[in-house]
């Protein structure tokens, strides 16, 4: 695996849990409209009678449900492989790096800031994490 596949395989998680949020997100916003929807549906002055569109609403809802419930499980799946293959890198440092940046999200500088290291050095750490990871030797 190149350097750049690697980062893409490290990447997995961060993208899965972007996508389980947006889920997320639109689940909350289509059950406020379902609920907004069967208020005006239950005898406010001037409202539809429309029961087939609070039906059709429920159903998205729960597939829309369904779909971030299985995001968040992938993200789970994600989350177990990226914690054990960084849990084969020997160098602390650089292990942290990689955590901070695959699995918590942070920019360099915010790892900069927390380790209290240059950003070169950082950089340094990253890059032989990423080396390290998914190595046949390493199982992955």
């Amino acid at each position: 695996m190149t350097y750049k596949e690697k980062v893409a395989w490290l990447q997995r998680y961060l993208k899965a849990r972007e996508k389980a949020n947006f889920l997320g997100g639109c689940v909350q916003e289509m059950e406020a409209e379902a609920q907004g929807m069967r208020t005006r549906l239950d005898g406010m002055p001037g409202a539809g009678r429309d029961t087939a569109r609070l039906a059709r609403s429920v159903e998205k809802v729960e597939e829309t449900r369904k779909m971030w419930n299985d995001q968040l499980d992938r993200c789970g799946e994600l989350r177990i492989e990226l914690v054990a293959e960084l849990a084969k890198i020997q160098h602390p440092l650089a292990q942290e790096v990689l955590r901070r940046r695959y699995m918590n999200g942070e920019s360099y500088a915010e790892i900069c800031d927390a380790l209290a290291l240059v950003e070169r050095r950082v950089y340094q750490l990253h890059r032989l994490g990423v080396n390290k990871v998914c190595e046949p030797e390493n199982g992955g």
